[in-house]
């Protein structure tokens, strides 16, 4: 209690009985702050509205990663090569799919794995049919290292036909590298559906 409160006890107390003495005693004794309870350690501060919280006002948010975009679809996945069934002497459509790669990557992903299987069984409908694999990559990256790049990603296509029995003489492998772009856009959707191993007949 503050010094003045006590002085008007006192005062108080003199001129006056026990019962008014004791009144103002409880009053000022209302009135006398309570030291502040010290949060225990780890507790979570209470917020405005009385909940509690568990962490930090702003706690740090990992950055989300960069989605992997979707398969490309559409015409861009498949190629139409017309050739003559030499057994029948009919003209046939032969429907090859396209292989697409990540970026900077001319490893098969594996859900491309059974596209190749899909495109060495059509090849071997028509045994006598010559294709070029040709070998694309999106518009980043210099001239020399993207034609480097779609190399190895005809390459890798042929070598993967080969495992299906398709025969490497009815084979070619040629790179376009960034030259001959599926879709000229300058996005990820666009960039996915030109890092791509291609057909066309020999």
């Amino acid at each position: 209690m503050r010094a003045n409160t006590l002085t008007r006890i006192v005062r108080a107390a003199q001129g006056a009985g026990l019962a008014a003495t004791l009144a103002l005693l409880v009053a000022a004794c209302s009135n006398a702050q309570t030291p502040a309870t010290a949060a225990k350690p780890g507790a979570g501060a209470s917020s405005a509205n009385g909940a509690q919280s568990t962490g930090p006002a702003n706690p740090e948010i990992a950055a989300t990663p960069d989605q992997s975009a979707t398969a490309p679809g559409g015409s861009d996945a498949t190629v139409s090569i017309k050739a003559v069934d030499e057994t029948t002497g009919k003209v046939v459509d032969l429907e090859l799919q396209n292989v697409f790669f990540d970026l900077d990557k001319y490893e098969i992903k594996p859900e491309y794995v059974p596209v190749v299987a899909h495109d060495a069984q059509v090849l071997n409908t028509l045994p006598h049919l010559k294709v070029v694999v040709e070998g694309h990559c999106d518009e980043r990256g210099t001239t020399e290292y993207n034609l480097a790049l779609g190399q190895r990603r005809a390459v890798a296509v042929l070598q993967a036909l080969q495992s299906h029995a398709v025969a490497k003489a009815r084979m070619s492998a040629i790179s376009y590298g960034k030259e001959r772009p599926a879709d000229p856009g300058h996005d990820e959707s666009a960039w996915a559906k030109n890092r791509r191993g291609a057909f066309r007949r020999a």
